[in-house]
């Protein structure tokens, strides 16, 4: 992939798997609060109308990717790296 290749680094598959959970989860807790059935992020953080709950739960999840994304980053190893000397 392009961050692979331009800072050769690898990127943990536990981050995309964290960050898939979390926005499955969001959307899950945005279809709950949409229907009525909880009531969540009104009482917490005073957010009435059903987009800018929306706005706020994209946000927490995009957040929590790219914190997913960096603390998965990782060197490769100096074994896996292999050049091709050129002529």
């Amino acid at each position: 992939m392009v961050v692979r290749r331009a800072c050769n680094r690898e990127v943990a598959r536990w981050s995309f798997v964290a960050n898939f959970v979390i926005a499955l989860g969001g959307a899950g807790l945005y279809f709950l609060e949409k229907g009525g059935h909880v009531s969540l992020i009104g009482p917490l953080f005073g957010v009435e109308h059903s987009y800018a709950k929306l706005l706020g739960i994209t946000l927490f999840i995009l957040a929590a990717g790219l914190i997913s994304f960096t603390l998965g980053l990782r060197a490769r190893a100096a074994l896996a790296v292999t050049t091709k000397a050129r002529p």
